[in-house]
C-alpha cells in the first residue's frame, strides 16, 4: 500500500509539472491580441498533450522518456500566430482563431512526418548541422521573446522591442511587474537549488500568495470580472475545434507563414535530438536516437490529429520522473493521465487561475534560456563567434527569427570558408629524388633518379577541396611555375587523400592544368577517386594530353621513373643497371654466380615467397618482374613493392631469422638466383673476402630500402 501511495504521489507531481508546462506553452502561442481566446482552448490542448505523452512513452527506446509541447517551438508559433492575427485583423474572431488552430495542427503533423521519415532513414546525425553560435543565438533570442511574451500576456497586448515603452506606463507596469519579479526570484533560486521540484513548488507558493492577497482584498469574483484570471471555457471543445479547423480557417494566411512553420519543423527535430542527448546524460540510460526520432514523429502525428502543439522529449520532466523512482511507463502515463483528466474534467478549475501565473512561468523560462545562453556564449565562444551570436540575437528580436537564422547560417558559412581556407590542403611536398615509387631497382638506377628526379615535383593533397582551398591551390602552383630558376619538368598531384572537391576547386585545378600546358610542364593527376575524376572531367581538366591519368600514384611514379631512366645519361664507368652481382664481379673477377647460387625460374602468377613461411633463402632477380603483396582478412590484396632485375628479394626476414611477412609473386616470367642459408657464401666459408663483400652489399641494399621506406612511413 505504501508503494502505491508513493507511486501515486510521485505520479501526481510529474503530472502536475506536465500540466503546468503544457498550459504555459499553449499560452505562449495565444499571447497579445489572441490572449482572450486562450482559455477556450486550454482543455483541448491538454487532451492533445496527453495523447502525445502516451504515444511517445510507448515508442521511445527508454520508456521513461516524457514528451510534451516545448517553449522554443511554441515561441516560433506565437510569432506566426501574431502575424496571422495582424493579417486577419478585419476578419471575424472565428476565422482568426480557426486559422491559428489549423496552423498549429498542420505544423504538428508536418513535424511528425519529417521526424518519422528521418528516423526511418537513420539520419539522427542531422543534429550536428546547425552551427553552435547560431543555435545559441536562437536560444537567447527565444528567451528574450519569452520574457516579452510574458509581459504581453498580462497586459493582453503583443509586446516587442519596438513597442516595449507602452509596458512601462504606470497602469501596465503595475499589472506585470509583480509576476515578472516572481520570475526573477524563481530564476535566482534555480541557480542555488538544482531540483526538478523547484518550479512546481514555486508555482504553488505563487498561487498561495495570489489567493491570500485576493482574499484580503477585492475578492475572487471581482478579480475574475477584471480579467486577471482565465475565463471559464464554454462549449463542446471537440465540436468547436472541428468547426474552427476545417470550416473557418484561412488557408492562404497559413501558407504565408510557411517559412516560420518550416523552421518549427526543423527545430522540432534538432531540439528533440538535443534533449534526448540531455536525457541520456542526465539519467545514464542508453538510447537509440533513430528509434526515438521515429517516436517523436509518431507522437506528433497523433497529437496533430487532435489539434495539439508540436512537442519533443523534455529533460526536466523526464529527469523528475526518474529521480522520484517511477519505473517503466510510469512517468509518461502520469503525464498523459493528468493532462487528459484536467483537459476533460477539470478545465473549469482553470478559470480561477491568474493569467500572471503563466506569465511568471514563461518569464522564468525566458530568463533561464536568455541568461544561460549568454553565459555559454561568454565561456565557450571565440570573439568572432560571439559577434555572430550577438548578430543573431539582435536580428531575431528586431527583425524576425527566420531572418536571423538565415543571416546566421550565411555568416557561419562565410566564417567557415574563411577558416577552412587557412587549413593547408598540402599534406607534403616531395621531389622524385626523395619520393620514388615502391619499386626496387638496382643501386645505379636509384642514383640516377636521385640526380634527375629533382625536376619532378610531387604534391600530396589532402582533405576536401572546396572553394575555400582555391587560393592555396593557386599559391602552390605559383611557387613552382614562377620559381626564379624556371618551372620544373613535371608536376605530380596526388589525390589519394582527397575525399572530394567542388566545382570551384575543380576549376582552379583546370586553370593550373592550362598554365602547365602553356609552360610545357607535364602535369600528372594520380590516385583520384571516381567522384573526383568525374568532377575534373566535368570542367574539362582531364581532356588535355598534358594530364596523364593514372589509376594509382605508384603507377604514375613508375612510369615517370622509366621515362627518366631512358632519357638520362649513365655515369661513365658504370654498366647499365649495375646490380649486386655486377658489384661482386668487379670485386672478385673470378666470381661465377652459377657456382655459388642456384638458378631457378618462376612462371607469371606463381609465388616466389609465401607469407608466413620460414625464411631459408633469398633471391636475386635476373630477369622479369615480381611484386610483394599483403592480403587482409577479407582477401583484398595490396601491392607494397615491385622488383626489377638486379634487386634482392627476401633478405630482411632471412637476416632476422623470422617468418615471411608478405608473399612475392612473379608478375612476368622470371629468372632468379637462389642463395640458401646453408650455402658457403652465407656461412662465411667462401673464398677470401667474398662472403664478407656479399653480406656488405646485401646490407647496403637493405639500408637504402629502409631509408626509402621511411619516406612512405612519414607521409602516412
Amino acid at each position: 500500500m505504501k508503494c502505491w501511495l508513493q507511486a501515486l504521489s510521485c505520479g501526481a507531481l510529474v503530472g502536475a509539472t506536465a500540466v503546468v508546462y503544457s498550459i504555459s506553452f499553449f499560452a505562449i502561442v495565444f499571447t497579445g491580441d489572441l490572449a482572450m481566446h486562450a482559455e477556450a482552448w486550454v482543455g483541448a490542448s491538454l487532451i492533445a498533450g496527453a495523447v502525445m505523452a502516451f504515444v511517445g512513452g510507448l515508442l521511445f527506446s527508454w520508456r521513461g522518456t516524457v514528451m510534451h509541447p516545448q517553449d522554443v517551438t511554441a515561441a516560433l508559433l506565437s510569432v506566426a500566430a501574431a502575424h496571422v492575427a495582424a493579417t486577419l485583423s478585419a476578419a471575424s474572431q472565428a476565422e482568426v482563431v480557426g486559422t491559428v488552430l489549423a496552423m498549429i495542427a498542420v505544423t504538428t503533423v508536418a513535424a511528425g512526418a519529417a521526424a518519422y521519415l528521418l528516423g526511418r532513414a537513420r539520419m539522427s546525425y542531422v543534429v550536428h548541422a546547425i552551427p553552435y553560435p547560431v543555435a545559441l543565438g536562437f536560444l537567447a533570442a527565444t528567451g528574450m521573446m519569452l520574457v516579452l511574451g510574458a509581459v504581453g500576456m498580462v497586459i493582453e497586448r503583443t509586446t516587442t522591442v519596438w513597442n516595449i515603452s507602452m509596458a512601462f506606463r504606470v497602469g501596465a507596469f503595475i499589472q506585470w511587474s509583480p509576476w515578472l519579479i516572481a520570475s526573477g526570484l524563481i530564476f535566482l533560486l534555480s541557480l542555488r537549488i538544482r531540483s526538478p521540484l523547484l518550479l512546481p513548488v514555486c508555482v504553488g507558493l505563487t498561487l498561495a500568495v495570489f489567493y491570500a492577497v485576493v482574499a484580503a482584498g477585492p475578492g475572487l469574483a471581482e478579480v475574475q470580472a477584471s480579467g486577471a484570471t482565465l475565463a471559464e471555457p464554454g462549449g463542446d471543445q471537440g465540436t468547436r475545434l472541428a468547426v474552427m479547423l476545417y470550416g473557418a480557417a484561412n488557408w492562404s494566411a497559413i501558407a504565408a507563414e510557411f517559412p516560420v512553420l518550416l523552421a518549427v519543423v526543423g527545430l522540432t527535430i534538432v531540439g528533440g535530438l538535443l534533449n534526448l542527448t540531455g536525457v541520456r546524460y542526465a539519467t545514464g540510460q542508453p538510447l537509440d536516437m533513430d528509434r526515438d526520432l521515429r517516436a517523436i514523429g509518431a507522437a506528433n502525428l497523433a497529437s496533430g490529429a487532435v489539434g495539439g502543439l508540436v512537442g519533443y522529449p523534455v529533460v526536466s520532466t523526464t529527469y523528475l520522473g526518474w529521480r522520484v523512482g517511477l519505473k517503466g511507463l510510469g512517468a509518461p502515463i502520469a503525464a498523459a493521465g493528468t493532462c487528459g483528466a484536467v483537459g476533460l474534467f477539470g478545465a473549469e478549475l482553470l478559470s480561477i487561475l491568474p493569467r500572471g501565473l503563466f506569465a511568471t512561468i514563461i518569464g522564468f523560462l525566458g530568463l533561464d534560456l536568455l541568461l544561460s545562453s549568454l553565459k555559454a556564449a561568454h565561456q565557450r565562444l571565440s570573439r568572432t563567434d560571439r559577434l555572430l551570436f550577438a548578430g543573431v540575437v539582435t536580428m531575431a528580436v528586431t527583425v524576425g527569427v527566420l531572418e536571423a537564422m538565415a543571416v546566421g547560417f550565411i555568416a557561419a558559412i562565410v566564417l567557415f570558408a574563411r577558416a577552412a581556407s587557412q587549413v593547408d590542403v598540402l599534406h607534403a611536398r616531395h621531389t622524385l629524388a626523395t619520393r620514388t615509387s615502391r619499386t626496387e631497382r638496382p643501386g645505379a638506377d636509384m642514383e640516377r633518379l636521385a640526380r634527375s628526379g629533382q625536376d619532378i615535383v610531387l604534391f600530396e593533397l589532402t582533405g576536401y577541396l572546396f572553394f575555400g582551398a582555391c587560393t592555396r591551390l593557386r599559391k602552390i602552383a605559383d611557387q613552382e611555375l614562377l620559381a626564379p630558376g624556371g618551372p620544373p619538368d613535371g608536376i605530380v598531384l596526388d589525390f589519394s587523400r582527397v575525399g572530394g572537391l567542388d566545382v570551384s576547386a575543380a576549376l582552379a585545378l583546370a586553370e593550373i592544368q592550362s598554365r602547365c600546358a602553356a609552360l610545357g610542364v607535364d602535369l600528372t593527376m594520380a590516385g583520384a577517386r571516381p567522384r573526383v575524376t568525374a568532377m575534373l572531367k566535368a570542367v574539362g581538366a582531364r581532356d588535355s594530353s598534358a594530364i596523364k591519368a593514372q589509376i594509382a600514384l605508384d603507377d604514375a611514379l613508375f612510369a615517370i621513373e622509366e621515362a627518366l631512366l631512358c632519357t638520362t645519361d649513365k655515369p661513365e664507368g658504370r654498366r647499365d643497371r649495375a646490380t649486386i652481382l655486377d658489384e661482386l664481379a668487379v670485386l672478385h673477377p673470378d666470381f661465377d654466380p652459377l657456382r655459388h647460387f642456384e638458378p631457378i625460374t618462376a612462371a607469371a602468377g606463381t609465388r616466389i615467397v609465401c607469407d608466413q613461411d620460414e625464411a631459408r633463402e633469398l633471391f636475386v632477380l635476373i630477369s622479369g618482374r615480381a611484386r610483394a603483396i599483403l592480403r587482409n582478412g577479407s582477401g583484398q590484396e595490396c601491392v607494397v613493392a615491385r622488383f626489377l632485375p638486379g634487386t634482392v628479394i627476401g633478405e630482411i626476414a632471412l637476416y632476422r631469422g623470422a617468418r615471411r611477412s608478405a608473399e612475392v609473386e612473379a608478375e612476368t616470367d622470371c629468372e632468379l638466383l637462389r642463395i640458401d642459408r646453408a650455402s658457403d657464401v652465407w656461412a662465411n666459408s667462401g673464398p677470401g673476402d667474398f662472403s664478407a663483400d656479399f653480406h656488405r652489399l646485401i646490407a647496403e641494399a637493405m639500408a637504402r630500402r629502409l631509408q626509402r621506406y621511411m619516406t612512405y612511413v612519414t607521409e602516412d
